[in-house]
């Protein structure tokens, strides 16, 4: 007992809790369905980008070239769509 009465008290925690603050406002949850829906609006914008310049004839190797994929990735994942 003498030595739990001997040692210094513990300095006050005077900074909030990263872990509670992040569920006590669900920050970290929000965050996540807002990559969720940016990503799902990224990807409806990159298929109607690739359409349109379909449609305006651009080839698919210029598409892929572009976009830095190749060509046959375009032409097997749009050839449905456009054409």
């Amino acid at each position: 007992m003498a030595d739990i009465e001997s040692t210094p008290p513990r300095p006050p925690i005077d900074y909030p809790d990263p872990i509670l603050h992040d569920a006590w406002t669900g920050s970290s949850v929000r965050e996540l369905r807002d990559a969720r829906d940016d990503l799902t609006r990224a990807k409806a914008r990159y298929d109607e980008a690739v359409c349109a310049a379909r449609r305006k004839c651009l080839s698919w190797g210029q598409i892929g070239t572009i976009l830095g994929v190749s060509r046959q990735h375009l032409h097997r994942r749009y050839r449905g769509l456009v054409d």
